[in-house]
């Protein structure tokens, strides 16, 4: 049994005393991003399911104990984009038989299988008329480009939260 903390690029693991064993650099190839981990899970085949902040192009990966990774699901360039406008406090959610995925902005709730090889659309949320439209974002914006862009994210609904269980799934918007 240890404790597993996602830092930026590496995996600090400690003993359940909270010392410190020791670390897992991951070395993140340049096509995905300078990201950082957000949320990590243990899978069963002792790896880690891990929500990337700030990706180029996949918002999942997993991670081993000795930091190989693979990256996976890719929601295509506004899917990225949208989950780059707010952060939020959950995403993932685990049960026993799969995963659950629920990124900012996004209508779909989907699973992931326990061995982490499908990702499949499970809810559907419908946002109308609240539903973040396109925002067109351009590689050259700045920052005050972008302020002014989303600067009405507040007008639109988002999945903040959310829980699921056998006989309950359990929505956050704000």
């Amino acid at each position: 049994n240890h404790i597993v903390i996602a830092d930026y690029r590496k995996l600090l693991y400690f003993d359940p005393e909270g010392q410190f064993l020791h670390e897992t650099k991951v070395e993140i190839p340049p096509t995905e991003g300078d990201f950082s981990p957000t949320e990590i899970l243990p899978t069963k085949d002792n790896e880690y399911l891990i929500f990337l902040t700030f990706p180029e192009k996949h918002l999942l990966a997993k991670i081993n104990n000795e930091g190989k990774q693979d990256f996976f699901f890719d929601p295509g360039e506004d899917g990225v984009k949208k989950s780059q406008f707010f952060r939020t406090w959950r995403a993932l959610f685990s049960t026993d038989s799969c995963f659950y995925l629920s990124y900012p902005y996004c209508d779909t709730i989907y699973s992931i299988s326990s061995d982490l090889s499908k990702i499949t659309p499970s809810y559907y949320i419908d946002y109308t008329p609240k539903k973040l439209p396109d925002i067109p974002i351009e590689p050259t914006d700045d920052v005050i480009s972008w302020k002014k862009k989303l600067s009405h994210l507040g007008d639109y609904l988002k999945t903040a939260s959310f829980g699921i269980r056998d006989k309950f799934l359990y929505i956050g918007i704000t």
